[in-house]
C-alpha cells in the first residue's frame, strides 16, 4: 500500500463507523441494564 495522506473526512467516517458497530455489540455481550434497551433488543431478534 502507498502511503497516501489520509483525507480528514475519511478518517472521521471510519470512526464513526467503529462506534456505531460498537454500539450494535455492546447490547449482545452484557445484559441490557434499563427498560428501554432490553425493549429495543427484544424488537431487534424479533427481526
Amino acid at each position: 500500500m502507498p502511503a497516501i495522506a489520509v483525507p480528514p473526512f475519511l478518517l472521521l467516517l471510519l470512526l464513526l463507523l467503529l462506534l456505531l458497530l460498537l454500539l450494535l455489540l455492546l447490547p449482545m455481550m452484557r445484559p441490557p441494564l434499563s427498560s428501554w434497551s432490553r425493549r429495543r433488543t427484544a424488537r431487534f431478534t424479533s427481526n
